[in-house]
């Protein structure tokens, strides 16, 4: 049986409900007293001490977890700036030709172009195996024109930081206001 949104949404009520009610307390904390609940306890806090070791700062200062970074370090990270632009683009029904569209070897040869260094700030940024491009100065690719998709004509490498400062902004008018 599959339920829909709204079903789901007024099941997850009716369970928030059931918890905060006096019944729902008073079973928690007669499972918390049994054997198998003081085990789930257990099990819970070893998880969330080994959880804690496993957790890295980004930019935005959330919490993420390491393992996390796996998409953002691989060695083939050209490829993946390739898919998740293309998925973006088709999630936001944005329209382009194929051969206009970046390549691995186009961002590769920008990443050649720029010396590795952000267009906007000139840091060195990060990028390849083992090196976590969701930080503030990893490697990521950005549209000048904010209206139109990831191809050639429209992109350029910038570190995370400046993208997420100058996320909508026209490039002309960030360089202006960094040469200002």
């Amino acid at each position: 049986m599959v339920l829909t949104e709204k079903q789901k949404e007024k099941q997850r009520i009716a369970v928030r409900k059931y918890r905060n009610s006096n019944k729902g307390r008073m079973n928690r904390k007669i499972y918390l007293e049994s054997e198998q609940g003081k085990a789930s306890q257990d099990w819970r806090s070893e998880k969330n001490k080994l959880a804690k070791k496993n957790y890295a700062q980004t930019v935005k200062g959330k919490l993420v977890q390491k393992n996390s970074y796996k998409k953002h370090c691989s060695k083939y990270w050209y490829k993946t700036i390739v898919i998740t632009s293309k998925k973006k683009d088709i999630s936001l029904n944005r329209c382009w030709n194929e051969e206009d569209y970046i390549t691995p070897e186009f961002v590769l040869f920008l990443n050649e172009q720029q010396e590795s260094k952000c267009i906007y700030c000139k840091v060195t940024m990060k990028y390849g195996e083992g090196q976590p491009r969701n930080i503030s100065n990893g490697l990521t690719i950005q549209r000048m024109n904010c209206d139109l998709a990831h191809i050639k004509s429209n992109c350029v490498l910038s570190c995370m930081k400046c993208n997420v400062t100058f996320k909508s902004k026209p490039h002309q008018k960030i360089l202006d206001f960094l040469n200002s």
